[in-house]
Protein backbone atom coordinates (compact mmCIF):
# COMPACT_ATOMS: atom_id res chain seq x y z
CA UNK A 1 0.00 0.00 0.00
CA UNK A 2 1.65 3.57 -0.82
CA UNK A 3 -0.36 7.19 -0.21
CA UNK A 4 -1.62 6.51 -3.89
CA UNK A 5 -3.14 3.08 -3.34
CA UNK A 6 -4.73 4.89 -0.14
CA UNK A 7 -6.51 7.73 -1.90
CA UNK A 8 -3.88 10.06 -1.37
CA UNK A 9 -3.71 9.34 2.50
CA UNK A 10 -1.51 8.87 4.96
CA UNK A 11 -4.01 7.21 7.45
CA UNK A 12 -3.69 3.77 7.48
CA UNK A 13 -7.23 2.14 7.07
CA UNK A 14 -9.14 -0.53 9.24
CA UNK A 15 -10.14 -4.12 8.40
CA UNK A 16 -7.03 -5.45 7.72
CA UNK A 17 -4.49 -8.34 9.34
CA UNK A 18 -1.44 -6.97 8.08
CA UNK A 19 -0.79 -3.78 5.99
CA UNK A 20 2.80 -2.57 4.35
CA UNK A 21 2.86 0.91 3.71
CA UNK A 22 5.58 2.61 1.69
CA UNK A 23 6.40 6.05 0.59
CA UNK A 24 8.12 7.24 -2.48
CA UNK A 25 9.08 10.46 -4.29
CA UNK A 26 5.55 11.48 -6.44
CA UNK A 27 3.93 9.23 -3.87
CA UNK A 28 4.07 10.38 -0.62
CA UNK A 29 2.08 11.95 2.77
CA UNK A 30 3.58 13.96 5.07
CA UNK A 31 1.66 12.57 8.23
CA UNK A 32 0.89 8.86 8.71
CA UNK A 33 -1.50 7.90 10.97
CA UNK A 34 -1.98 4.20 12.20
CA UNK A 35 -5.39 2.41 11.77
CA UNK A 36 -8.37 3.39 14.74
CA UNK A 37 -9.73 0.10 15.16
CA UNK A 38 -7.02 -2.54 14.88
CA UNK A 39 -7.80 -6.15 15.26
CA UNK A 40 -5.93 -7.71 18.02
CA UNK A 41 -2.51 -8.68 16.69
CA UNK A 42 -2.78 -6.67 13.51
CA UNK A 43 0.69 -5.73 12.18
CA UNK A 44 1.87 -2.78 9.97
CA UNK A 45 5.45 -2.49 8.10
CA UNK A 46 6.27 1.22 7.20
CA UNK A 47 8.99 1.60 4.88
CA UNK A 48 10.02 5.50 3.69
CA UNK A 49 11.80 6.18 0.35
CA UNK A 50 10.52 9.48 0.06
CA UNK A 51 12.98 12.22 -0.07
CA UNK A 52 10.76 14.24 2.32
CA UNK A 53 10.61 13.41 6.04
CA UNK A 54 6.86 11.88 6.70
CA UNK A 55 5.94 12.06 10.43
CA UNK A 56 4.00 9.30 12.25
CA UNK A 57 1.66 9.82 14.94
CA UNK A 58 2.40 7.23 17.62
CA UNK A 59 0.18 8.67 20.05
CA UNK A 60 -1.26 5.67 20.45
CA UNK A 61 2.06 3.47 20.71
CA UNK A 62 3.28 2.37 23.96
CA UNK A 63 6.72 4.52 23.93
CA UNK A 64 4.55 7.70 25.42
CA UNK A 65 5.38 10.11 22.50
CA UNK A 66 3.22 11.84 20.09
CA UNK A 67 5.31 11.32 16.82
CA UNK A 68 8.12 10.00 15.03
CA UNK A 69 9.75 11.73 12.28
CA UNK A 70 10.36 8.95 9.38
CA UNK A 71 13.66 9.97 6.90
CA UNK A 72 14.40 8.34 3.67
CA UNK A 73 14.90 4.41 4.55
CA UNK A 74 13.93 4.22 7.82
CA UNK A 75 11.74 0.90 7.68
CA UNK A 76 9.48 0.33 10.98
CA UNK A 77 7.08 -2.78 12.29
CA UNK A 78 4.58 -2.44 14.83
CA UNK A 79 1.64 -4.73 16.22
CA UNK A 80 -1.70 -4.07 18.48
CA UNK A 81 -2.54 -5.60 21.21
CA UNK A 82 -5.99 -5.25 21.69
CA UNK A 83 -5.68 -6.46 25.80
CA UNK A 84 -3.31 -3.44 26.24
CA UNK A 85 -5.44 -1.20 23.82
CA UNK A 86 -2.42 -0.06 22.15
CA UNK A 87 0.34 -0.67 19.41
CA UNK A 88 4.23 -1.64 19.90
CA UNK A 89 7.27 -1.63 18.08
CA UNK A 90 8.65 -4.97 16.97
CA UNK A 91 11.22 -3.25 14.66
CA UNK A 92 12.46 -0.51 13.62
CA UNK A 93 16.11 1.40 12.73
CA UNK A 94 15.72 3.78 15.94
CA UNK A 95 14.54 0.82 18.23
CA UNK A 96 16.66 -1.62 20.59
CA UNK A 97 15.08 -4.37 22.21
CA UNK A 98 17.26 -5.16 25.42
CA UNK A 99 16.79 -7.98 28.08
CA UNK A 100 18.85 -7.85 32.23
CA UNK A 101 22.21 -9.94 31.09
CA UNK A 102 23.32 -12.40 34.42
CA UNK A 103 21.33 -10.05 36.70
CA UNK A 104 22.26 -6.99 35.84
CA UNK A 105 19.49 -4.09 35.02
CA UNK A 106 21.17 -0.98 34.60
CA UNK A 107 20.41 0.38 30.94
CA UNK A 108 23.21 0.99 29.31
CA UNK A 109 24.49 4.92 28.85
CA UNK A 110 23.51 6.61 25.25
CA UNK A 111 20.34 4.10 24.51
CA UNK A 112 18.69 3.91 20.95
CA UNK A 113 15.79 6.77 20.27
CA UNK A 114 13.26 3.66 21.55
CA UNK A 115 14.88 1.26 23.80
CA UNK A 116 12.59 -1.74 25.60
CA UNK A 117 13.74 -3.46 28.11
CA UNK A 118 12.04 -6.48 29.39
CA UNK A 119 12.29 -8.44 31.89
CA UNK A 120 10.50 -12.17 32.40
CA UNK A 121 11.02 -14.83 34.43
CA UNK A 122 13.94 -16.24 32.24
CA UNK A 123 15.50 -12.99 32.50
CA UNK A 124 14.94 -11.67 35.66
CA UNK A 125 15.32 -8.19 37.53
CA UNK A 126 14.43 -6.73 41.19
CA UNK A 127 15.19 -3.26 39.50
CA UNK A 128 15.47 -1.57 36.74
CA UNK A 129 17.84 1.71 36.43
CA UNK A 130 17.93 4.16 33.87
CA UNK A 131 20.75 5.64 31.73
CA UNK A 132 22.46 8.25 33.27
CA UNK A 133 23.09 10.03 29.99
CA UNK A 134 20.87 10.16 26.90
CA UNK A 135 20.24 12.00 23.76
CA UNK A 136 17.40 14.72 24.22
CA UNK A 137 13.68 13.21 23.24
CA UNK A 138 15.33 9.46 23.89
CA UNK A 139 12.50 7.32 25.43
CA UNK A 140 12.49 3.58 27.22
CA UNK A 141 10.04 1.54 27.83
CA UNK A 142 10.60 -1.08 30.78
CA UNK A 143 8.12 -4.62 30.97
CA UNK A 144 7.46 -7.06 32.55
CA UNK A 145 6.57 -10.64 32.27
CA UNK A 146 8.13 -11.50 35.45
CA UNK A 147 5.55 -13.13 38.08
CA UNK A 148 7.64 -10.76 40.82
CA UNK A 149 7.21 -7.12 41.18
CA UNK A 150 9.88 -4.87 39.16
CA UNK A 151 10.76 -1.70 40.54
CA UNK A 152 12.35 1.50 38.42
CA UNK A 153 15.26 2.87 40.74
CA UNK A 154 15.25 6.45 41.01
CA UNK A 155 18.64 7.41 39.84
CA UNK A 156 18.46 9.73 37.04
CA UNK A 157 14.49 10.32 37.03
CA UNK A 158 13.37 13.97 37.26
CA UNK A 159 10.27 12.99 39.62
CA UNK A 160 10.55 9.75 41.47
CA UNK A 161 6.99 8.70 40.53
CA UNK A 162 5.00 5.22 41.88
CA UNK A 163 7.59 2.46 39.57
CA UNK A 164 6.16 -0.86 40.66
CA UNK A 165 5.53 -3.26 37.54
CA UNK A 166 3.56 -5.99 38.06
CA UNK A 167 3.26 -8.95 35.51
CA UNK A 168 2.17 -7.18 32.07
CA UNK A 169 2.72 -3.77 32.94
CA UNK A 170 4.52 -1.42 30.58
CA UNK A 171 6.07 1.85 31.84
CA UNK A 172 7.72 4.68 29.26
CA UNK A 173 10.33 7.20 30.38
CA UNK A 174 11.28 10.57 27.99
CA UNK A 175 14.54 11.79 28.67
CA UNK A 176 14.83 15.53 29.12
CA UNK A 177 17.67 17.11 27.74
CA UNK A 178 17.30 20.49 29.48
CA UNK A 179 17.06 18.68 33.07
CA UNK A 180 19.19 15.68 32.24
CA UNK A 181 17.14 13.19 34.00
CA UNK A 182 14.11 11.06 32.78
CA UNK A 183 10.28 12.01 33.11
CA UNK A 184 7.24 9.26 33.00
CA UNK A 185 5.62 9.70 29.81
CA UNK A 186 2.75 6.72 30.51
CA UNK A 187 2.31 3.73 32.04
CA UNK A 188 -0.11 0.70 32.47
CA UNK A 189 -2.91 1.93 33.87
CA UNK A 190 -4.49 0.59 37.50
CA UNK A 191 -8.00 0.31 37.44
CA UNK A 192 -9.66 0.96 40.85
CA UNK A 193 -13.71 0.71 42.01
CA UNK A 194 -15.48 1.34 44.64
CA UNK A 195 -14.70 -1.54 46.69
CA UNK A 196 -11.01 -0.84 47.07
CA UNK A 197 -11.62 2.69 48.28
CA UNK A 198 -14.30 1.88 50.79
CA UNK A 199 -12.12 -1.12 51.66
CA UNK A 200 -9.08 1.49 52.27
CA UNK A 201 -11.27 3.82 54.50
CA UNK A 202 -12.27 5.92 51.78
CA UNK A 203 -8.67 7.05 50.33
CA UNK A 204 -8.25 5.84 47.04
CA UNK A 205 -5.56 3.25 47.55
CA UNK A 206 -1.78 3.56 46.13
CA UNK A 207 -1.20 1.05 43.83
CA UNK A 208 2.63 1.07 42.78
CA UNK A 209 1.42 2.83 39.28
CA UNK A 210 2.06 6.45 38.13
CA UNK A 211 -1.06 6.25 36.76
CA UNK A 212 -4.36 5.47 37.94
CA UNK A 213 -8.18 5.09 36.72
CA UNK A 214 -11.22 5.16 39.74
CA UNK A 215 -14.16 4.38 37.76
CA UNK A 216 -18.33 4.07 39.51
CA UNK A 217 -21.01 2.68 38.12
CA UNK A 218 -24.25 1.35 39.62
CA UNK A 219 -23.95 -1.45 41.83
CA UNK A 220 -19.49 0.01 42.38
CA UNK A 221 -20.67 3.60 44.01
CA UNK A 222 -19.40 5.61 46.96
CA UNK A 223 -20.70 8.21 48.40
CA UNK A 224 -17.48 10.03 49.66
CA UNK A 225 -13.67 9.29 47.99
CA UNK A 226 -10.85 11.15 49.89
CA UNK A 227 -7.32 11.50 47.79
CA UNK A 228 -4.00 9.91 50.00
CA UNK A 229 -1.87 12.45 52.01
CA UNK A 230 0.76 11.63 49.50
CA UNK A 231 2.17 9.52 46.49
CA UNK A 232 4.71 9.14 44.19
CA UNK A 233 5.89 12.42 42.75
CA UNK A 234 3.84 13.28 39.64
CA UNK A 235 1.41 10.07 40.05
CA UNK A 236 -1.99 10.78 38.66
CA UNK A 237 -5.62 9.67 39.69
CA UNK A 238 -8.60 10.25 37.29
CA UNK A 239 -11.66 9.51 38.63
CA UNK A 240 -14.68 8.95 36.23
CA UNK A 241 -18.58 8.15 36.91
CA UNK A 242 -21.60 6.52 34.95
CA UNK A 243 -23.51 5.80 38.83
CA UNK A 244 -26.88 7.50 38.59
CA UNK A 245 -26.56 8.65 41.92
CA UNK A 246 -23.44 11.99 42.71
CA UNK A 247 -20.30 11.43 44.59
CA UNK A 248 -18.27 14.08 46.40
CA UNK A 249 -14.65 14.21 45.76
CA UNK A 250 -13.17 15.77 49.30
CA UNK A 251 -10.57 18.92 49.31
CA UNK A 252 -8.67 17.16 51.63
CA UNK A 253 -5.29 16.82 50.20
CA UNK A 254 -5.35 18.65 47.52
CA UNK A 255 -4.93 22.55 46.59
CA UNK A 256 -8.80 22.90 45.24
CA UNK A 257 -10.97 24.05 47.92
CA UNK A 258 -13.96 24.24 45.46
CA UNK A 259 -17.11 22.01 44.64
CA UNK A 260 -16.35 18.48 43.26
CA UNK A 261 -19.79 16.68 42.58
CA UNK A 262 -19.04 13.80 40.58
CA UNK A 263 -21.93 12.80 38.19
CA UNK A 264 -22.57 10.45 35.60
CA UNK A 265 -20.43 11.31 32.62
CA UNK A 266 -17.91 13.65 35.37
CA UNK A 267 -14.20 13.11 34.68
CA UNK A 268 -12.04 14.57 37.31
CA UNK A 269 -7.82 14.18 37.04
CA UNK A 270 -4.90 15.12 39.67
CA UNK A 271 -1.33 15.40 39.69
CA UNK A 272 0.31 14.89 42.99
CA UNK A 273 2.74 17.78 43.44
CA UNK A 274 5.48 16.33 46.12
CA UNK A 275 7.18 19.73 46.21
CA UNK A 276 3.78 21.06 46.96
CA UNK A 277 2.78 18.10 49.35
CA UNK A 278 -0.78 18.08 47.52
CA UNK A 279 -2.64 16.87 44.75
CA UNK A 280 -3.43 19.54 41.79
CA UNK A 281 -6.50 19.63 40.27
CA UNK A 282 -5.51 19.33 36.35
CA UNK A 283 -8.80 18.68 34.64
CA UNK A 284 -12.69 19.08 36.08
CA UNK A 285 -16.17 19.19 34.32
CA UNK A 286 -17.46 22.29 33.31
CA UNK A 287 -21.33 22.79 34.05
CA UNK A 288 -22.85 24.92 31.37
CA UNK A 289 -26.38 26.93 31.44
CA UNK A 290 -28.07 28.95 28.48
CA UNK A 291 -29.16 32.31 30.25
CA UNK A 292 -33.06 32.09 28.69
CA UNK A 293 -33.25 28.87 30.49
CA UNK A 294 -32.01 29.71 33.67
CA UNK A 295 -35.75 30.07 35.97
CA UNK A 296 -35.45 33.44 37.31
CA UNK A 297 -31.94 34.15 36.87
CA UNK A 298 -31.23 31.89 39.75
CA UNK A 299 -28.40 29.83 38.85
CA UNK A 300 -28.62 26.38 40.43
CA UNK A 301 -26.02 25.73 43.47
CA UNK A 302 -22.45 24.86 42.12
CA UNK A 303 -21.66 20.96 41.05
CA UNK A 304 -18.41 21.94 38.81
CA UNK A 305 -15.89 23.62 39.79
CA UNK A 306 -16.91 26.26 36.83
CA UNK A 307 -19.48 27.07 35.48
CA UNK A 308 -20.52 28.90 32.19
CA UNK A 309 -23.56 30.87 31.20
CA UNK A 310 -23.94 31.66 27.50
CA UNK A 311 -26.30 34.33 26.00
CA UNK A 312 -27.52 36.31 23.02
CA UNK A 313 -30.13 37.83 21.21
CA UNK A 314 -33.30 35.43 21.70
CA UNK A 315 -30.99 33.69 24.61
CA UNK A 316 -30.98 36.20 27.15
CA UNK A 317 -32.17 37.35 30.96
CA UNK A 318 -31.92 40.70 32.22
CA UNK A 319 -30.07 39.52 35.53
CA UNK A 320 -28.06 36.43 36.86
CA UNK A 321 -28.33 35.88 40.36
CA UNK A 322 -24.95 33.69 40.85
CA UNK A 323 -25.13 30.11 42.89
CA UNK A 324 -26.37 30.23 46.82
CA UNK A 325 -24.83 27.05 48.03
CA UNK A 326 -20.83 27.70 46.75
CA UNK A 327 -17.23 26.99 47.95
CA UNK A 328 -13.95 28.77 48.20
CA UNK A 329 -12.16 28.89 44.75
CA UNK A 330 -15.88 28.25 42.28
CA UNK A 331 -15.91 30.32 39.52
CA UNK A 332 -18.72 31.19 36.88
CA UNK A 333 -18.24 32.80 33.79
CA UNK A 334 -21.34 34.50 31.80
CA UNK A 335 -20.40 34.74 28.01
CA UNK A 336 -22.79 37.31 26.13
CA UNK A 337 -23.27 38.19 22.86
CA UNK A 338 -26.71 39.50 23.25
CA UNK A 339 -27.23 43.34 22.52
CA UNK A 340 -29.25 44.04 26.07
CA UNK A 341 -27.02 44.24 28.72
CA UNK A 342 -27.19 41.36 31.72
CA UNK A 343 -27.18 42.72 35.38
CA UNK A 344 -25.35 40.12 37.58
CA UNK A 345 -26.31 39.58 41.29
CA UNK A 346 -25.05 38.17 44.27
CA UNK A 347 -27.67 38.58 47.03
CA UNK A 348 -27.76 42.07 47.50
CA UNK A 349 -24.64 42.69 45.80
CA UNK A 350 -25.03 43.92 42.38
CA UNK A 351 -22.11 44.01 40.03
CA UNK A 352 -21.64 45.62 36.62
CA UNK A 353 -23.73 44.44 34.01
CA UNK A 354 -21.96 42.02 31.22
CA UNK A 355 -22.18 43.79 28.29
CA UNK A 356 -22.22 42.83 24.35
CA UNK A 357 -18.91 40.68 23.33
CA UNK A 358 -17.53 40.34 26.86
CA UNK A 359 -16.55 37.46 28.84
CA UNK A 360 -16.65 38.00 32.57
CA UNK A 361 -15.41 35.44 35.31
CA UNK A 362 -16.83 35.72 39.27
CA UNK A 363 -14.75 33.92 41.51
CA UNK A 364 -15.86 32.87 45.12
CA UNK A 365 -12.96 34.55 47.44
CA UNK A 366 -11.54 33.78 50.58
CA UNK A 367 -14.42 35.10 52.49
CA UNK A 368 -17.15 32.76 50.74
CA UNK A 369 -18.44 35.82 48.84
CA UNK A 370 -18.64 36.02 44.88
CA UNK A 371 -16.63 38.67 43.37
CA UNK A 372 -15.55 39.86 40.02
CA UNK A 373 -12.17 38.06 38.93
CA UNK A 374 -11.50 39.16 35.22
CA UNK A 375 -11.70 42.53 33.53
CA UNK A 376 -11.92 43.55 29.45
CA UNK A 377 -9.53 44.43 27.55
CA UNK A 378 -11.51 46.40 24.53
CA UNK A 379 -9.79 45.91 21.03
CA UNK A 380 -10.71 47.65 17.36
CA UNK A 381 -9.93 44.47 14.86
CA UNK A 382 -9.05 45.35 11.56
CA UNK A 383 -8.27 43.59 7.96
CA UNK A 384 -7.08 44.52 5.21
CA UNK A 385 -9.17 45.63 2.16
CA UNK A 386 -6.48 43.29 -0.10
CA UNK A 387 -7.56 40.60 2.16
CA UNK A 388 -10.78 40.75 2.26
CA UNK A 389 -10.41 41.42 -1.82
CA UNK A 390 -8.79 37.78 -1.74
CA UNK A 391 -10.47 35.87 0.41
CA UNK A 392 -14.03 38.28 1.54
CA UNK A 393 -14.71 40.35 4.04
CA UNK A 394 -16.52 37.42 5.92
CA UNK A 395 -14.02 34.90 5.83
CA UNK A 396 -11.53 38.46 7.51
CA UNK A 397 -14.13 38.50 10.33
CA UNK A 398 -14.28 34.96 11.51
CA UNK A 399 -10.45 34.60 11.48
CA UNK A 400 -10.18 37.60 13.66
CA UNK A 401 -12.78 36.45 15.80
CA UNK A 402 -11.40 32.96 15.91
CA UNK A 403 -7.89 34.62 16.91
CA UNK A 404 -9.15 36.37 20.00
CA UNK A 405 -11.47 33.55 20.70
CA UNK A 406 -8.22 31.47 20.74
CA UNK A 407 -6.79 34.04 22.74
CA UNK A 408 -9.18 33.97 25.83
CA UNK A 409 -9.20 30.42 25.07
CA UNK A 410 -5.39 30.66 26.56
CA UNK A 411 -6.03 33.50 29.41
CA UNK A 412 -9.01 30.88 30.19
CA UNK A 413 -6.68 27.86 30.54
CA UNK A 414 -3.97 29.90 32.09
CA UNK A 415 -6.47 31.25 35.06
CA UNK A 416 -5.97 35.27 33.82
CA UNK A 417 -7.61 37.76 35.57
CA UNK A 418 -8.48 39.13 32.08
CA UNK A 419 -9.72 38.66 28.98
CA UNK A 420 -10.12 40.89 25.66
CA UNK A 421 -13.42 41.73 23.62
CA UNK A 422 -13.67 42.95 19.93
CA UNK A 423 -15.91 46.51 20.25
CA UNK A 424 -15.37 47.34 16.45
CA UNK A 425 -14.13 45.20 13.14
CA UNK A 426 -13.80 47.24 10.22
CA UNK A 427 -12.09 47.10 6.75
CA UNK A 428 -8.91 49.12 6.35
CA UNK A 429 -7.54 50.25 3.38
CA UNK A 430 -4.08 49.78 3.56
CA UNK A 431 -1.12 51.35 1.77
CA UNK A 432 0.09 49.94 -1.20
CA UNK A 433 3.60 50.89 0.47
CA UNK A 434 2.82 47.87 3.86
CA UNK A 435 4.40 45.19 1.97
CA UNK A 436 5.64 43.48 5.36
CA UNK A 437 4.54 43.34 8.98
CA UNK A 438 6.81 45.63 9.31
CA UNK A 439 5.54 48.39 7.97
CA UNK A 440 2.14 47.95 9.44
CA UNK A 441 2.77 48.72 12.99
CA UNK A 442 4.71 52.31 12.63
CA UNK A 443 2.07 52.54 9.81
CA UNK A 444 -1.16 52.08 12.60
CA UNK A 445 0.40 54.11 14.95
CA UNK A 446 0.39 57.27 12.75
CA UNK A 447 -2.61 56.86 10.66
CA UNK A 448 -5.50 59.41 11.42
CA UNK A 449 -8.29 56.67 10.47
CA UNK A 450 -7.49 54.02 12.70
CA UNK A 451 -6.39 56.63 15.40
CA UNK A 452 -10.29 57.92 14.86
CA UNK A 453 -11.56 54.19 15.00
CA UNK A 454 -9.91 53.62 17.54
CA UNK A 455 -10.74 56.59 19.66
CA UNK A 456 -14.76 56.41 18.55
CA UNK A 457 -14.95 52.36 19.91
CA UNK A 458 -12.71 53.19 23.29
CA UNK A 459 -10.56 50.81 22.29
CA UNK A 460 -7.47 49.75 24.48
CA UNK A 461 -5.72 48.37 21.55
CA UNK A 462 -5.58 47.45 18.06
CA UNK A 463 -5.37 44.27 16.07
CA UNK A 464 -4.52 43.84 12.58
CA UNK A 465 -4.32 40.98 9.70
CA UNK A 466 -3.53 41.51 5.84
CA UNK A 467 -1.74 39.79 3.08
CA UNK A 468 1.74 41.36 4.47
CA UNK A 469 4.67 39.19 4.45
CA UNK A 470 5.21 37.97 8.36
CA UNK A 471 3.93 36.17 10.25
CA UNK A 472 2.94 38.22 12.78
CA UNK A 473 4.31 41.27 14.97
CA UNK A 474 3.62 43.20 17.61
CA UNK A 475 5.13 46.30 19.84
CA UNK A 476 5.83 44.77 23.24
CA UNK A 477 3.86 46.84 25.76
CA UNK A 478 2.10 47.94 27.50
CA UNK A 479 2.10 51.14 25.86
CA UNK A 480 -1.33 53.70 25.17
CA UNK A 481 0.32 54.66 21.51
CA UNK A 482 1.57 51.28 20.93
CA UNK A 483 -0.75 48.56 21.42
CA UNK A 484 -0.63 47.57 18.52
CA UNK A 485 -0.63 43.72 17.45
CA UNK A 486 -0.64 42.21 13.73
CA UNK A 487 -0.36 39.01 12.23
CA UNK A 488 -0.68 37.82 8.22
CA UNK A 489 -3.15 35.36 5.99
CA UNK A 490 -0.06 33.03 5.68
CA UNK A 491 -0.01 32.30 9.12
CA UNK A 492 -3.00 30.55 11.24
CA UNK A 493 -5.10 32.45 13.48
CA UNK A 494 -2.98 31.17 16.55
CA UNK A 495 -0.99 33.96 16.02
CA UNK A 496 -2.78 36.44 17.73
CA UNK A 497 -2.59 34.99 21.03
CA UNK A 498 1.47 35.18 20.46
CA UNK A 499 1.13 38.86 19.60
CA UNK A 500 -1.16 39.94 22.52
CA UNK A 501 1.25 38.59 24.42
CA UNK A 502 4.08 41.02 23.33
CA UNK A 503 1.60 43.66 23.36
CA UNK A 504 0.39 42.95 26.95
CA UNK A 505 4.42 43.07 27.69
CA UNK A 506 5.53 39.75 27.40
CA UNK A 507 8.93 38.70 25.32
CA UNK A 508 9.66 35.82 23.89
CA UNK A 509 10.91 33.01 26.50
CA UNK A 510 13.16 30.40 25.08
CA UNK A 511 15.23 29.17 28.14
CA UNK A 512 12.39 30.69 31.10
CA UNK A 513 9.57 28.97 29.89
CA UNK A 514 9.11 25.37 28.49
CA UNK A 515 8.95 25.36 24.57
CA UNK A 516 5.66 24.97 23.33
CA UNK A 517 4.10 27.60 25.44
CA UNK A 518 1.97 30.66 23.61
CA UNK A 519 5.69 32.76 24.08
CA UNK A 520 8.14 29.80 23.60
CA UNK A 521 6.65 28.00 20.36
CA UNK A 522 2.83 28.53 20.62
CA UNK A 523 1.91 24.77 20.68
CA UNK A 524 0.17 25.03 23.79
CA UNK A 525 -2.96 26.54 24.65
CA UNK A 526 -1.24 27.97 27.91
CA UNK A 527 0.97 31.11 29.02
CA UNK A 528 4.21 30.29 31.01
CA UNK A 529 2.76 29.99 34.79
CA UNK A 530 4.60 28.16 37.83
CA UNK A 531 1.16 26.59 38.80
CA UNK A 532 0.78 25.36 35.05
CA UNK A 533 2.65 22.24 33.63
CA UNK A 534 3.74 20.57 30.59
CA UNK A 535 0.35 18.22 29.47
CA UNK A 536 1.40 14.43 30.27
CA UNK A 537 4.87 15.22 31.86
CA UNK A 538 4.01 17.64 35.04
CA UNK A 539 6.67 19.40 34.74
CA UNK A 540 6.32 23.17 35.52
CA UNK A 541 5.84 25.35 32.59
CA UNK A 542 7.90 28.29 33.99
CA UNK A 543 11.48 26.73 34.70
CA UNK A 544 13.68 27.54 37.55
CA UNK A 545 14.50 31.01 37.53
CA UNK A 546 11.81 31.87 34.68
CA UNK A 547 9.58 34.31 33.99
CA UNK A 548 5.50 33.82 35.39
CA UNK A 549 4.13 35.27 32.21
CA UNK A 550 0.70 35.11 33.74
CA UNK A 551 1.51 37.52 37.13
CA UNK A 552 3.07 39.49 34.36
CA UNK A 553 0.59 40.31 32.37
CA UNK A 554 -2.48 40.31 35.12
CA UNK A 555 -0.58 43.15 36.63
CA UNK A 556 0.00 45.44 33.49
CA UNK A 557 -3.92 44.70 32.73
CA UNK A 558 -5.22 47.20 34.69
CA UNK A 559 -3.14 49.89 32.50
CA UNK A 560 -4.11 48.45 29.81
CA UNK A 561 -7.89 48.86 30.95
CA UNK A 562 -7.47 52.44 31.44
CA UNK A 563 -6.08 53.40 28.14
CA UNK A 564 -9.32 54.32 26.26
Amino acid sequence: MTPRTNGGSGALPNGYDQIDFSTFDGNWAQDLFLPTQPRDGMRVNIHTAATFDSTLDISRVDVGMPALELSAGNRYSLTYSAAAGQWTFLSGDLVTRLTPQNGAATIPDNPNKITYFSVSDANPAASVALPKLAAPGSVVVVQSTAASSVTVTPANRLYVSSANLRKGDSFSYVYRGDFGAWVSSGATTRHLGASDIAGNGGTVPLSGSPRNLVQLHDGGWIGQIRLPASAGDRDRITIRSQASSNANIESVNTGFTGTMILRSGDEYQFMYAANLRRWELIVSPVSFHQAGAVADGQLPNMVNPHTVVNAADGNWAAAIKLPLTRRVGDRVTIKTQAASPIAVRSGQQTFASVTAGESVTFVVGANGQWQRQTRTLDMLMLYSAASASRFGADTMRSRLAEGLSLTNDALENSLATFRFRAVSTREFASPSSWTSLDHVLPGLAGHTQAQTWRNQAKADGTYYEGTEEGCGLAYLGPAASHMIGSGSTDCGTTVARHELGHNMGLEHSEGRTMTGTIMNGNEWSLFGAPYLYVPNLGIPLTLPGGVNEMQTMNNRAPTVAAFR
